[in-house]
C-alpha cells in the first residue's frame, strides 16, 4: 500500500466498517476477526498470516482514530452489497461474543451448537451477497467470511 489513506481505506475494509466508526466498533469489529481467525480456535495453514494482518490493521486504525471519525458524523455507507456485508458480520459477531460471555446474561457461553447455528446464519448472510450482487470488494471479503465461518461449523 502506498500512502496512509490507501491504508485506512483498506483496513476499514478489512474490519467492514465505515467511514465514521467508532472506537467501540473498532475494537467490537477486532474481537469478532481474532475470534474467527486466531490460530488456536481455527487451525488452518492461512490462520496466522490472517491474524498478522488482523492485528496491524488494528494498530494503524487504533493509531490514526480522529476526532472526526469518533463524533460519528454522516454515514456515507450506502451501497445496498456493504449493508448486506454488515448484517452478516453484525450476527457472527453477536455469536462469538455469546459464545464468550460479552454478553448478559452469560447463558450461552461455550455453546458450540448455538454458535454454530448463528455462524450458519452469518454464513446465509454472506452467501446472499455474494450470490446476488457482482464482484467487488464486498463479495471477495464475504467469501473469505464464508471460508472461515466452515472451519468453525465443520
Amino acid at each position: 500500500m502506498n500512502s496512509s489513506s490507501e491504508k485506512l481505506k483498506q483496513y476499514r475494509f478489512i474490519f467492514g466498517l465505515s467511514e465514521n466508526y467508532s472506537r467501540e466498533e473498532l475494537r467490537s469489529a477486532y474481537a469478532t476477526l481474532a475470534r474467527l481467525n486466531h490460530p488456536d480456535k481455527n487451525p488452518g495453514a492461512d490462520s496466522l498470516a490472517k491474524m498478522v494482518i488482523i492485528n496491524e490493521a488494528y494498530s494503524f486504525l487504533k493509531n490514526s482514530f480522529t476526532e472526526t471519525a469518533e463524533s460519528g458524523g454522516n454515514k456515507t455507507e450506502t451501497d445496498p452489497s456493504y449493508t448486506i456485508y454488515k448484517s452478516g458480520f453484525s450476527i457472527m459477531k453477536q455469536a462469538f461474543d455469546e459464545y464468550f460471555g460479552e454478553t448478559k446474561p452469560k447463558v450461552n457461553v461455550g455453546n458450540r451448537k448455538l454458535l454454530a447455528e448463528r455462524l450458519k446464519n452469518a454464513k446465509t448472510s454472506f452467501s446472499e451477497l455474494v450470490a446476488n450482487f457482482p464482484q467487488s470488494s464486498w463479495t471477495s471479503d464475504a467469501i473469505d467470511k464464508i471460508f472461515s465461518i466452515n472451519k468453525w461449523i465443520d
